[in-house]
């Protein structure tokens, strides 16, 4: 009984040093925005979210910041397929802000950098490229 206490501190320097289990993230869905007419380096939009389970599209608005967002016209589309945790998110999950997560100044939508969530940290937004996409400048982009 004289080294009972060890045991105990031996689990804890176990769990101290054991690495942190990797999150699985997944593929979830396709985030498809129509542009709107840019209002200096500002451009709102309108969002569909399909699910990769098949699950019911989700709708939000959106505004995306950036220099070089005055360069496009209005009805350009953008799209991003969307990584989380799991492919089965509920309706409103990818309201929030989302930031570039690299360093460059320019995002070359289908070679850009992808965004990554502020709030949500476990969502990402990787751009992909499609009918009408124009090279932006993206900084935060913002659903609601």
């Amino acid at each position: 009984m004289k080294h009972a206490w060890l045991l105990p501190i031996a689990i804890l320097v176990c769990f101290a040093v054991t690495p942190a289990v990797a999150e699985t993230v997944v593929k979830a869905g396709l985030l498809t925005c129509k542009m709107q007419a840019p209002v200096g380096s500002q451009r709102h939009m309108r969002c569909r979210f399909e699910h990769d389970d098949h699950g019911p599209p989700h709708i939000y608005s959106g505004t995306a910041n950036g220099s070089g967002l005055e360069a496009g016209t209005r009805g350009d589309s953008m799209g991003w397929v969307v990584f989380a945790p799991t492919t089965s998110l509920p309706r409103g999950s990818l309201r929030g802000s989302y930031v570039r997560a690299d360093g460059d100044s320019a995002v070359e939508l289908g070679n850009g950098a992808k965004l990554i969530g502020v709030s949500q940290r476990r969502i990402s937004l990787q751009p992909i490229a499609s009918e009408r996409q124009v090279a932006l400048e993206i900084g935060r982009l913002e659903l609601r």
